[in-house]
């Protein structure tokens, strides 16, 4: 069987199962087990990838940051610090064209499922005083929401990176931190521009310079410890104490249930049927095959296999995390494990991810435009291929010059 034919056929499958819009740990699952019949995978090999998956230190490792992820992205909605916060920023910057990125943008930090509705109400406050029109209204609230999800260490996606290429989290956000800039400024030009200035309304309720000091403390406080070196996993578990004591103090104890929420148990599985694949492919012996034709076959099988496939995973997935879990053992297969290799493949995948019909924040972005998803789609469709683009750019100078 030829190298590529493998990789090629598991893609297939993982396409066909996402048109048919099988959830993502179910499909991975089943793509595990169509790998073990391609490559006839022996019984007892295939045993102990399935135990290495489950007790695996990097699958133990991932599980734990996302559930103290969603332990804290619930303390924070229920006791009113979302909310709060946003609505700070709000009438400190009233008035400016910038206002309207910054309610999405602030929301980006908080990652969930659907989270355009978090600050969706806010723009439709202000949409009357800036010009803003339904359409326009979503496609700045989609575009800014997901900023954040280039560097911020909270989001799966990029923890998932992160373990599986083995590249320190730190290097990743450094890395991608000038394409969170480009897409800034292209939404910028696109969709802030051209806004009609407000006049300023100060109006509130007071504290509001306190409350927004105190946040950006916060993250400033959490990125120097993490470039300092601090393990995520403490600074995660620190920061659900720290937000439990603050609500407890101020009289507004918060109750979570994490693990009698369905959900929850969702990704774990998502996440062992990641590892699970990730192991049998392993098991598999495919990869030197891949390795030895595309030392031969030059810079076109890295091209497909760190550029198109990820993108095409992304776009059919509509997940983040499901373009990491599937595209980042195809790269290491490459045998060319460069952090460079492996940004590149993050950044179009999830590229690819925001322009699916199957990503949940776009469907709600069209739904409450009133809009087919095509219109939408073609609203950010400029933007969106200038930062393809300059991936492609960033992929081909380090093909040149290492």
């Amino acid at each position: 069987m030829h190298a590529y034919a493998g990789p090629c056929a598991l893609t297939a499958l993982l396409l066909f199962l996402s048109y048919l819009r099988v959830y993502s740990g179910t499909a991975i699952f089943i793509l595990s087990a169509g790998a073990a019949l391609i490559y006839r995978i022996p019984p007892q090999s295939l045993v102990r990838a399935a135990a290495d998956a489950a007790c695996g230190a990097d699958f133990i490792k991932i599980t734990s940051i996302l559930l103290l992820i969603r332990v804290i992205n619930k303390l924070l909605t229920a006791n009113g610090t979302v909310t709060a916060t946003t609505a700070a920023f709000g009438r400190l910057l009233s008035g400016s064209r910038l206002l309207p990125s910054i309610f999405p943008a602030l929301g980006g930090l908080f990652p969930m499922p659907g989270g355009v509705l978090l600050s969706s109400p806010y723009l439709s406050g202000i949409s009357e005083t800036y010009g803003i029109n339904r359409l326009d209204q979503g496609l700045i609230n989609y575009w800014f929401r997901h900023i954040c999800e280039f560097i911020w260490p909270l989001y799966p996606g990029i923890a998932l990176a992160s373990v599986i290429s083995g590249t320190p989290l730190k290097m990743i956000i450094l890395w991608q931190a000038p394409f969170a800039l480009l897409w800034a400024i292209t939404g910028w030009h696109f969709f802030l521009k051209r806004l009609k200035p407000a006049k300023a309304d100060k109006a509130g309720g007071g504290g509001e310079g306190r409350l927004i000091v105190k946040f950006l403390f916060s993250i400033a406080l959490f990125f120097t410890l993490m470039l300092l070196g601090v393990e995520i996993i403490p600074m995660l578990i620190f920061s659900i104490a720290a937000v439990s004591i603050t609500s407890a103090i101020k009289k507004k104890p918060v109750s979570i249930n994490i693990l009698g929420d369905p959900e929850t148990w969702r990704i774990v599985f998502f996440l062992y049927s990641v590892f699970l694949l990730r192991n049998i492919l392993n098991e598999s012996g495919f990869f030197s095959d891949i390795i030895r034709d595309t030392a031969g076959g030059g810079p076109g099988a890295l091209l497909i296999l760190a550029l198109i496939v990820p993108a095409l995973i992304g776009f059919f997935s509509g997940v983040t995390l499901t373009t990491v879990g599937v595209s980042f053992p195809i790269v290491q297969s490459l045998g060319a494990a460069r952090p460079s290799l492996f940004i590149t493949t993050y950044l179009i995948g999830y590229l690819g991810t925001l322009a699916s019909p199957l990503h949940l924040c776009l469907t709600i972005t069209a739904e409450t435009a009133g809009e087919k998803y095509f219109r939408v789609l073609r609203g950010f469709a400029v933007p969106l291929l200038i930062n393809a683009a300059a991936v492609l750019a960033f992929f081909l100078a380090f093909q040149l010059l290492y």
